[in-house]
């Protein structure tokens, strides 16, 4: 039998859900690990463009009856037929005996010019056989589209909807319905769904006919993307595939971009001098046609200036290059800059001590030009073709700025009219032994952020905790420390045991290492680092049960970073696996 074979719990960037990513072993959903963070967020997808979390951005896509959805001269009937996928959750909407306009509708989310906004749902006919779809807060103008559910056609489509498609399913007369357009304006995306009649909108009803309705979907694609289910959209898991390649779960703390319009650099709240901004001129790195243009018009100005008065926190910015490859970032308080190549994804000059400029790849010509740790702030100066090097009419592309408390980047956070808060990611299980009084052992492989001081704490990096059954305060508690740079296991327990042991050897922020713990009761710890092996003996260690497996501790301390795996196992493992498990 192989040693994976023999694992108790492995969990990998594999399926998920809303509030849930599930465990490869078991297969029983009881390794299945619960997801909180109360926010949406983003990650890089498979296609490496940048997308909120869940990419579905209707909410309750399947429960039509719940108060997010208004409701103007219809009932909704929950659960009263089978849906395209087999289950009975298809919900019935019927018009009322008014003469009006019989809709449901939903206030998506907040969208910036430019946004192409791809709407999808089944339908299927219960009386009356057609529906229209339209955006109700006119950011996509006249988009209004109209789906001749009988026989599978598009009646009408408004002229600034891209796109209107059905398919009909003709063994069970379900419809699905799709249509594309781009937002013309700043505002909240609000879909309204109706039944039409004789070619008419508004209309006396019967009170009892209508149409079925199943799987709503809102994404920000020129294209349908596969459906995502949704009730509150909070808690999904983010599988990201930054740098290309397999994904991982990515992790990480509480931030909040302070940045108002970080997608509008022609908005009044960004400050320009020898600059004009063409808004919404390329393609951004969420795929959207958001990106800006920055053209000099004075070489003696040149820039776009914003004053903020902060310490210790970090900037970022996407930048493309256009006729110009350059472009340079100035913080005053701190004297800090630095001067980015766009072609080559290089920094070419920095100045001032203490701040870690970077560059990351982000695709298609985008590059994500950052300042980390910045000590002290108080203006914020982006020069576009660089400083000196300028002249009149080069230009370079930008999107999304950030800035964040803290001394690195974290995953973008778009604004509009206010700050954003992404909260914090945490993975737990509350209900799965680990170690069941016996000997046992954990493995995984993990990505620290670059910050050791606001991100960690006292304690150092959340890697793994397993809390000890009945307990908040006693565990096995797998760490590093942020202060010798070590990989530690701490053990405590309400016997009088609190044991802390750390390993000679260093791992790296900022790559990927492979760590292995390995505890025998009576015996001692064995702690592997990138095939480096360590034994720890220690004859008080007793056999205790644990049951919550977790990411974070009770303390509010987070993982911050991105993991490939979590494995368990119900022995303690030999020194030639646990070299093995780790070895790079």
């Amino acid at each position: 039998m192989s040693l994976l074979e023999q694992a108790s719990l492995i969990v990998t960037p594999n399926a998920y859900k809303e509030n849930v990513l599930y465990s490869v072993v078991p297969n029983d959903r009881s390794g299945d690990l619960d997801v909180v963070r109360a926010t949406t967020a983003t990650r890089v997808n498979a296609d490496g463009l940048i997308e909120v979390v869940p990419k579905n951005l209707a909410s309750y896509s399947e429960q039509f009856d719940n108060a997010i959805w208004s409701k103007s001269n219809t009932t909704v009937t929950t659960n009263s037929i089978t849906a395209p996928n087999g289950t009975l959750t298809a919900d019935t909407i019927t018009e009322s005996t008014a003469n009006a306009i019989h809709f449901i509708a939903q206030s998506v989310t907040s969208y910036t010019s430019g946004i192409i906004i791809t709407v999808s749902f089944y339908a299927k006919p219960n009386g009356r056989t057609s529906v229209a779809i339209m955006e109700g807060n006119n950011i996509g103008g006249n988009s209004k589209v109209v789906f001749n559910l009988a026989n599978g056609t598009v009646t009408s489509k408004g002229s600034l909807a891209i796109t209107a498609t059905i398919l009909k399913d003709d063994a069970t007369n379900w419809c699905y319905c799709t249509m594309s357009f781009v937002s013309i304006s700043t505002n909240s995306f609000y879909p309204m769904i109706w039944p039409t009649y004789l070619d008419q909108d508004s209309y006396v009803g019967d009170g009892v006919s209508g149409f079925y309705l199943w799987g709503f979907q809102a994404t920000q694609s020129s294209i349908p993307k596969d459906y995502f289910p949704t009730t509150d959209r909070l808690n999904i898991p983010r599988l990201d595939y930054s740098g290309g390649g397999c994904p991982s779960i990515l992790v990480e703390p509480q931030r909040t971009n302070e940045f108002f319009r970080s997608e509008e650099f022609d908005n009044a709240f960004w400050p320009k001098s020898g600059v004009t901004i063409i808004a919404n001129d390329t393609i951004s790195p969420d795929g959207n046609l958001t990106a800006d243009r920055v053209t000099i018009v004075d070489v003696g100005q040149g820039t776009i200036a914003k004053s903020y008065s902060r310490t210790n926190y970090t900037l970022s910015v996407f930048a493309k290059k256009g006729n110009s490859n350059l472009i340079s970032i100035s913080l005053l308080g701190s004297n800090h800059r630095a001067d980015f190549n766009l072609d080559l994804g290089t920094i070419i000059y920095s100045s001032g001590t203490g701040v870690s400029p970077k560059i990351e790849d982000y695709g298609n010509g985008w590059f994500r030009c950052i300042l980390e740790n910045v000590p002290s702030i108080t203006q914020l100066r982006i020069y576009a073709g660089g400083i000196g090097t300028a002249a009149v009419n080069d230009y370079i592309y930008l999107w999304g700025a950030q800035i964040e408390a803290g001394a690195n980047a974290t995953s973008y956070i778009q604004t509009v009219a206010s700050t954003v808060t992404r909260n914090s990611d945490v993975i737990f299980n509350d209900n799965f032994v680990v170690a069941n009084n016996s000997n046992f052992a954990v493995s995984g492989e993990f990505f620290l952020l670059e910050d050791r001081n606001e991100l960690y704490g006292r304690s150092g990096a959340i890697i793994l905790r397993l809390f000890l059954t009945g307990r908040t305060s006693f565990s096995y508690f797998i760490s590093f420390q942020r202060h010798s740079n070590k990989f530690n296991l701490r053990y405590k327990n309400d016997l009088g045991n609190n044991l802390q042991v750390s390993t000679d050897e260093d791992f790296n922020f900022g790559v990927w290492n492979k760590y292995a713990v390995s505890v025998e009761v009576g015996v001692g710890f064995k702690i592997a680092i990138n095939g480096v092996l360590e034994f720890f003996p220690d004859t008080s260690i007793v056999a205790m049960t644990t049951d919550r497996i977790s990411t974070n501790a009770y303390d509010n301390s987070n993982m911050g970073g991105k993991i490939q795996n979590i494995i368990t196992y119900p022995t303690a493992l030999t020194d030639e696996q646990c070299i093995a498990l780790t070895t790079i």
